[in-house]
């Protein structure tokens, strides 16, 4: 949404830019604009049907690590080849002719959004300024700010502000395209002929000796001096730092001239090294290449990164981009956004043939504190304690549909607010072999054998460049943002090919932001274990049971919990754990030793106390951490338990409260030792363990179980059953036995008073006729 304000009339003049425009601006047919950037579809859609001039200044730098040159060379080069091989013929022809201009600047920073509307027929003027740049997100979806001034052209507003900054502007800018350009690019047939035209035709401008661009040798002494400094510590920055320095060297000399054009472009390996750079075609470090796709064009979409000197988080709409912008915390979280957390673990509980919600509830809590795992770690190892038991990975696992890729899908939509950019652990990507990905890394041609076969499906394959692409992402150090990948192999994290790189992005830590991965992958043959090392780093979630029949509004449900969720609870909890970690007390670190999801447990139950959504989630906050060690044991135990043969071998004695399971019925050479590592010892399940069985505290085990087996086969075997039963028999018949008796005494006190009442009624017949008697005589 733009708010646009009339600042002569102090006066609301809408939200729709082009509307405005058209309402009190359509006498002018000339637009002059300033914009850090700008929508060629823009341009065509908007701008084209209103005006007949249209001059273009588009601000390439951002501030970062490019230099002025650098940014002229990447917006003459990159930028303008990206922009002619999408164009329409309209734009090509409007280019051609004059009526259309757009260049770029090779300054500093230029990021004023500035728009004058112009006509030679007229000495009136409109200009708008403010943050709005000339783009369909700006335009519609971001929350923009225009002011509006307009006057006639003598007016000193006019002539020492909007038309002299615009020069000002304008004169640090290069032509984009003119008709030589613009023919000399089409009049080629191939992509690299083009790239390596307009580089030709940029390294000419450079190094012509009337420099007409006007960068002077102290311009460029400077700008190296300064790429030479230290900058923040985002990869992509140090990247565009290192190809700046490089574009800089490749083509001014140590006194800052531009060397002559014949010994930049006659010499073929220098040449092809600028190509690379300034098209960004090689970066063997950095890119993971198949078919012109990088892995960097798989990481999630926007990003989040964190600066430690703010305190404060921003958003980038994809790695590599120059464009952030702050998040502002969210002051208020609406009941909504927290009931719908509450209802997705409900939905888990109530839906599955078997209730699997206390596993969703710490997933969801690991995610909503995801963005804040790296400073968990700071504080810990600041407070010399054990970094490597803070996960840095979390693991849904289980059988198919059983609704793990819906919970991806979910904390996706929770964390970034969109579900399309899961990445797809089957892609080709991750089947290139070694030496093909090694190949096309390095700029190499395949062999024909190459070309035909550059996949493996083996899981050794495929998990090697799984993790090689999650230890690429993890390493960027700027986002905070988890990614989120779907179908991997088992093998990935149970396979001790995965403890190596767990063990490296988890020791390896330098105190910086880094992101977290979130996995949902198949156990097709439902016996995954995972070893110690990898348990303490990577943090697996148990997803067995499959969904019951759901029912239309169920369905419905989840479609809202796939498309619709808000992330603005992930960025309240990520404001407000950062806030608590930054004074964490003696106590708040005893807790946080204990439990490193204890922050975003307390900041949750803060939410849902305050919209009164507490007690329905009470048993959640009060159960332990979900385990999958505990869980697997647990459904080991019930189907161990389920074997009416394993149930015939048990003993008990009467009056003794344990089962005695003699060593024969556990499965396995070391089933003994293997299924008494299952019990959670806090519960007492099993107090010790010896060769020849367990014995088993038959409530403790009934309890952790959730039935009453134990305890029904004790009261069977000790007869106690059968002796409740004739109890039971004893009773009834008492009962029965009262009830007649009670019957029968019933029916002698109906009786006696029967009697009672006929002798009474004889007697008063008696006493009638004696006294007629009487009076006869």
């Amino acid at each position: 949404m733009v708010v646009i304000k009339d600042r002569t009339k102090i006066a609301d003049l809408g939200n729709d830019f082009f509307k405005d425009i058209d309402r009190n601006g359509s006498e002018f047919d000339e637009f002059y604009g300033t914009m850090f950037n700008a929508n060629i579809d823009v341009i065509e859609k908007y701008l084209f049907p209103r005006f007949q001039k249209i001059c273009l200044v588009i601000g390439m730098g951002d501030g970062n690590a490019k230099s002025g040159v650098a940014d002229y060379i990447e917006g003459m080069t990159s930028e303008r080849f990206k922009i002619l091989e999408k164009c329409s013929e309209e734009m090509k022809n409007r280019l051609q002719d004059g009526s259309l201009t757009i260049r770029f600047t090779h300054k500093r920073l230029v990021h004023t959004k500035l728009y004058i509307l112009d006509s030679k027929d007229s000495n009136k003027y409109r200009a708008y300024s403010g943050s709005m740049n000339l783009s369909e997100k700006a335009l519609h979806d971001n929350f923009e700010m225009l002011l509006c001034d307009y006057g006639l052209k003598e007016d000193k507003l006019y002539q020492e502000i909007y038309q002299s900054i615009f020069n000002q502007i304008y004169d640090g800018s290069a032509d984009f395209a003119d008709r030589k350009i613009i023919n000399g690019f089409l009049g080629k047939t191939t992509v690299e002929e083009k790239k390596i035209y307009l580089l030709d035709e940029t390294v000419s401008a450079l190094t012509d000796a009337d420099n007409p661009i006007g960068i002077s040798a102290k311009e460029i002494l400077s700008e190296k001096r300064e790429l030479n400094g230290e900058i923040r510590d985002f990869d992509v920055i140090q990247k565009e730092k290192r190809d700046s320095i490089e574009v800089l060297n490749l083509i001014y000399d140590s006194k800052g001239f531009p060397k002559e054009k014949v010994s930049v472009m006659d010499d073929e390996p220098l040449r092809k090294k600028l190509l690379n750079v300034v098209y960004h075609d090689e970066d063997p470090n950095e890119r993971f290449v198949f078919e012109n796709v990088k892995a960097s064009d798989y990481y999630p979409k926007p990003l989040f990164l964190y600066d430690d000197d703010e305190k404060a988080i921003f958003e980038t709409p994809m790695y590599g981009s120059s464009v952030q912008h702050k998040i502002v915390p969210p002051c208020e979280i609406s009941k909504q956004d927290v009931k719908d957390i509450c209802d997705i673990v409900f939905f888990y509980r109530d839906n599955k043939q078997d209730d699997e919600s206390q596993a969703v509830f710490s997933f969801l809590m690991y995610v909503l504190e995801s963005a804040n795992i790296w400073k968990i770690r700071k504080v810990i190892s600041e407070h010399g304690g054990i970094v490597e038991n803070v996960p840095v990975v979390a693991a849904l696992i289980g059988q198919g549909e059983t609704g793990k890729t819906t919970l991806l899908k979910i904390v996706s939509c929770l964390t970034i607010g969109s579900k399309e950019h899961i990445v797809n652990a089957q892609d080709d990507m991750f089947k290139l072999k070694a030496g093909v990905k090694e190949k096309l890394a390095n700029n190499q041609k395949l062999t024909e054998a190459e070309k035909k076969n550059p996949f493996s499906e083996t899981p050794l394959v495929m998990n090697k460049n799984t993790w090689e692409f999650i230890q690429r992402y993890m390493l960027t150090k700027s986002s905070i943002t988890p990614i989120c990948i779907d179908d991997p192999n088992i093998g990935l994290i149970q396979s001790k090919s995965a403890e190596n790189p767990l063990k490296y992005l988890s020791n390896t830590y330098k105190g910086a932001p880094h992101p977290v991965v979130l996995i949902a992958m198949n156990d097709r043959n439902h016996n995954f274990s995972i070893p110690h090392q990898i348990g303490r780093r990577a943090y697996a979630f148990g997803q067995e049971n499959q969904f019951r029949q759901i029912s239309k509004s169920e369905a419905n449900q989840l479609t809202h919990f796939e498309n619709d969720l808000s992330n603005q609870v992930f960025l309240y909890l990520t404001y407000w754990i950062d806030a608590w970690l930054d004074n964490v007390s003696d106590e708040d670190y005893e807790n946080l030793s204990k439990d490193f999801l204890y922050p975003v447990k307390q900041a949750f139950k803060g939410l849902l106390s305050e919209h009164a959504l507490y007690d329905g989630m009470k048993r959640y906050f009060e159960s332990d951490n979900y385990d999958i060690k505990n869980d697997n044991g647990r459904r080991n135990w019930l189907a161990l338990l389920s074997d009416k043969n394993v149930l015939e071998k048990i003993s008990f004695n009467k009056g003794d409260e344990t089962a005695f399971i003699p060593k024969d019925c556990f499965p396995g050479r070391d089933g003994v030792s293997r299924y008494f590592d299952y019990l959670p010892a806090k519960l007492e399940i099993c107090p010790t363990q010896v060769d020849a069985g367990l014995s088993i505290v038959i409530d403790n085990m009934d309890s952790w179980l959730g039935n009453s087996v134990l305890r029904e086969k004790y009261r069977a075997d000790t007869g106690l059953a059968h002796d409740e039963h004739e109890i039971k028999i004893a009773k009834i018949q008492a009962i029965e036995q009262g009830k007649a008796m009670a019957e029968t005494q019933f029916k002698l006190q109906q009786e006696v008073k029967k009697q009672e009442e006929e002798k009474r009624m004889r007697k008063k017949l008696g006493y009638k006729l004696k006294n007629l008697f009487r009076h006869d005589d």
